[in-house]
C-alpha cells in the first residue's frame, strides 16, 4: 500500500499529466464556451473547464497545484484550466444533459470511454491531433490506441 506522501506525489503527477495533455491538445479543441476566453491576472487567456472524478479524496493541495500550473500555462501559452472534482453521478448527469465542459475524465472503469465515444459524446480528433500537434502525436505513439475506437482518436 502507498503511504500518504507517495499517494500525494502520485496524485500531483497525475494532475500535472492531465494539465500537460490538456494544454498539448488544446489546438484540437473548440473551446466553445462563449468565446472561451477570460482573464487571469492582467492577461486575457483561454479558459478550459475540466471535470474529473471525485471519490471523496480530493488532494488537499489540489488548488495550489492547479494554480501553479495555471501560472505557467497562462504565461507560456495563454491557457488556464478550471478543474472541477465531481462525483460519478454528477459526471453522468452532465454527459446525459449535454452540459458544456472542455474536458472530462474518462476510463474503462468510470464514465466509460468506449461507450461514450461510440455514442458520439466525444469528438473525433484524429486529424486535428496529427495536423495541429504532430510532435505530441509522435511522442504518444502507440498509446493513442488507448483513446481510439475503430482507428479514430476521440477526445
Amino acid at each position: 500500500m502507498y503511504g500518504v506522501k507517495n499517494m500525494t506525489d502520485r496524485i500531483k503527477r497525475t494532475l500535472l499529466f492531465i494539465m500537460i495533455t490538456a494544454i498539448g491538445i488544446l489546438p484540437a479543441c473548440g473551446c466553445n464556451n462563449g468565446d472561451g476566453r477570460g482573464d487571469y491576472g492582467d492577461k486575457e487567456v483561454i479558459r478550459l473547464r475540466m471535470v474529473t472524478y471525485d471519490n471523496g479524496n480530493v488532494p488537499l493541495d489540489a488548488k495550489e497545484v492547479i494554480a501553479a500550473a495555471n501560472e505557467v500555462s497562462a504565461e507560456k501559452i495563454g491557457v488556464v484550466a478550471d478543474l472541477e472534482f465531481q462525483p460519478t453521478e454528477k459526471i453522468n448527469l452532465m454527459m446525459a444533459s449535454g452540459e458544456y465542459y472542455d474536458m472530462v475524465f474518462t476510463s474503462s472503469w468510470l464514465n466509460k470511454f468506449d461507450k461514450n465515444a461510440s455514442a458520439g459524446l466525444y469528438r473525433d480528433i484524429t486529424d486535428a491531433v496529427r495536423k495541429e500537434t504532430p510532435k505530441l502525436y509522435d511522442i504518444i505513439g502507440d498509446y493513442w490506441d488507448c483513446a481510439s475506437i475503430n482507428g479514430h482518436i476521440y477526445g
